[in-house]
Parts: structure tokens; C-alpha cells; sequence
């Protein structure tokens, strides 16, 4: 019952700000949210009162975790260009696309942590997403083509350092530009490599 609410919300907020969220984002958030009421989620089965308390919590979370995404300068162009007023804003198609951006910029980042690299090597990275997504075969260079654009993307670099970056909402509500629209979000440290500032074009790869 609680996972059916919890979908019905993602989704009322995917709908009214016509952008997608990923799984492991929207768990982020709810173990966000977990921590803040200092409950687990065991606290919650069979719990009414810590049920309704949470879900009332996401309602709020979930607007404002959609929202930042569909706002940010480098999504908006990018993720939804000029359609036709009869094209949803929404569907299957287009959820398999950002998901396989959003894998993608995820994969790389994971890899290049496991391997403490400052570099991405694609050559060693390509055959890496080969074996784990044997349906969706990648050369080097096109992955590398596919990684660039997609890191282009405010709305998927958001989620995608929810996931991997301790505290990245905490650092990302602190950055100077932040406040002024202007989300520089490479410029946040990972535990591995420094993203650079998405205006000068994206990572510092080779």
C-alpha cells in the first residue's frame, strides 16, 4: 500500500512538471526524508501515523525534486526542445531514452570511482557497459559521443549525484549560482574527480 502511494506521487509530479525521475533517485530522497523524521523504514509497515507523516513529507520533497530538474538552464533546452502541441511531454520512448542517457552518465562515473581514475578511458570503460548491457552494444567512441551530450543535461547530472555524491542537494543549495538560476553543478567534488563547470562544455576527458 505505502510503495502504491509513494508511485502515485512520483508520478502526479512527473506529470505536472513533465520530467522524468529515476529509481535510485526517488530512493535517495525518501532515505532523505527517513533520516530527517529519525524513523527506518521498518518504523513505517504497519504504522499509520509514521505512514501518513512520511508520505505528507514527499509530497513536498517529491514537487521540489522534480522541479529542480525540469528548471535547470541546461535541461530545459535539451531534454524537451520545440514539439508538436499533439506530442505527450511524456512517454515510454522518451523514459528509454533519458533512462539510457541517465545509465550512461551514471556508469561512467561509477567506473571511473572503482578504478580512482582521473581520467575516462574508453576504451576500458565501453567494454565494461558492453558485458553489463549485452542488449545495448556501445563502441568507445560512441559511448564517449553519447556521455557528452548527456552530461549536457542539468535534470539527469541532478539525479545522478543525488545517487553517487554525499550531501550533493546540501552542496548544491550552497553554491553561489545557485540561487541565481545558474546550477553549476561539475563544479561539486565527487570522492574521485572534480566535474567541471557544464558552460565550458562538460567533463575534462581524454
Amino acid at each position: 500500500m505505502l510503495d502504491k502511494e509513494k508511485k502515485i506521487i512520483w508520478g502526479q509530479y512527473e506529470r505536472e512538471f513533465a520530467f522524468y525521475t529515476m529509481p535510485g533517485y526517488r530512493k535517495a530522497l525518501e532515505a532523505g526524508i527517513l533520516e530527517e523524521l529519525g524513523i527506518t523504514e521498518a518504523d513505517l509497515d504497519g504504522d499509520p501515523k509514521n505512514q501518513e507523516i512520511f508520505l505528507e513529507k514527499l509530497r513536498s520533497w517529491a514537487a521540489g525534486a522534480v522541479f529542480v530538474c525540469k528548471i535547470a538552464p541546461y535541461t530545459r533546452s535539451i531534454a524537451h526542445p520545440a514539439r508538436s502541441p499533439k506530442t505527450p511531454l511524456l512517454s515510454p520512448w522518451g523514459r528509454h531514452l533519458f533512462e539510457r542517457r541517465f545509465n550512461i552518465v551514471k556508469f561512467v562515473f561509477e567506473s571511473r570511482a572503482h578504478h580512482a581514475s582521473t581520467r575516462v578511458r574508453w576504451k576500458q570503460i565501453a567494454p565494461e557497459w558492453n558485458r553489463a548491457h549485452p542488449r545495448d552494444i556501445l563502441n568507445p567512441i560512441q559511448m564517449k559521443t553519447l556521455y557528452k551530450r548527456a552530461i549536457k543535461e542539468d535534470g539527469i547530472m541532478i539525479q545522478v549525484m543525488v545517487i553517487s555524491v554525499p550531501d550533493a542537494f546540501r552542496k548544491m543549495d550552497e553554491h553561489p549560482d545557485w540561487n541565481d538560476g545558474k546550477p553549476h553543478l561539475r563544479t561539486i567534488k565527487t570522492p574521485y574527480f572534480t566535474v567541471t563547470d557544464s558552460t565550458n562544455g562538460g567533463e575534462n576527458e581524454r
